[in-house]
């Protein structure tokens, strides 16, 4: 760009030149015609050097000042070029600073998820498990449903329920609600200790299983709901862990037996 600048401006200063020359040369007075012309004598060498017109055979080369426009465009042209170029970089910046806010973000997500499962699996580790298992007695008419921390954290049991019922094979369900049992004298079990859920004998079991037979075999339907020491109990959204499981009772032989359906879990 400056270069042809450069070239159009000695270009316009040469045309320029060779006009003048040109009109000079065409247009030549000499005394003698001057005296055709007007009808009047030659005036002497000295009036005619005083009165002559002044030709200018070699005009002045233009200076520096004479071509400060040209040079002021220069200057503009490359102030402008200087400005986009730093708009540019600017931009460039810019746009890497952007890319680096989004790498730190995505590297905060990512580290903030790794320390919610990091604690996660520590809560889990350390948390209270409720188990429900049956506890041999003495007398071996009787039966004893206890529940037992497996955990390595105190539990606060909050609802004990419980149901004996006589139901069809196929449902896997409790066919009516659960009935309130009582909570033991210690809200807090420990790690490794356990607590009472209920106590019956087998012979009201054979009793019941006679007396509606027809209507399927014996199910023990056993709930517990409990906190744990890492949770908030003043949120209402905060759900209590639950542990349920289902026996089978066979009062003739006295014994239970654990049965897996979908209503047991323990979460």
């Amino acid at each position: 760009m400056l270069l042809v600048v450069f070239c159009a401006c000695g270009r316009a200063e040469g045309v320029q030149n060779n006009d003048k020359q040109n009109s000079h040369s065409q247009n030549p007075q000499t005394p003698a015609a001057h005296q055709h012309l007007t009808g009047q004598a030659t005036p002497p060498n000295d009036e005619q050097d005083i009165h002559a017109d002044v030709k200018i055979v070699n005009p002045p080369k233009k200076d520096f000042y004479d071509k400060a426009p040209v040079w002021i465009s220069v200057a503009l042209l490359t102030a402008a070029f200087l400005t986009l170029l730093a708009i540019k970089r600017q931009a460039d910046l810019m746009e890497e600073a952007n890319q680096t806010a989004a790498g730190n973000v995505a590297a905060a997500k990512a580290n903030a998820g790794a320390a919610l499962l990091n604690a996660q699996a520590l809560i889990a580790s350390e948390r209270p498990w409720i188990v429900i298992r049956r506890r041999p007695r003495g007398d071996h008419d009787k039966c004893e449903i206890v529940g037992i921390n497996r955990g390595r954290t105190p539990a606060e049991v909050r609802c004990i329920s419980g149901l004996i019922v006589v139901q069809p094979h196929d449902l896997h369900e409790p066919s009516k609600p659960l009935e309130p049992l009582p909570l033991p004298r210690s809200a807090l079990t420990t790690a490794q200790h356990s607590f009472r859920i209920q106590e019956f004998s087998f012979e009201w079991c054979r009793e019941k299983v006679e007396n509606e037979a027809a209507l399927g075999i014996l199910l023990a339907f056993f709930e517990v709901k409990y906190w744990d020491m890492f949770m908030d109990r003043n949120e209402t959204a905060v759900i209590p862990h639950l542990t349920r499981m289902c026996f089978t009772v066979d009062p003739y032989k006295r014994r239970l037996h654990r049965k897996a359906t979908g209503w047991t879990c323990h979460t």
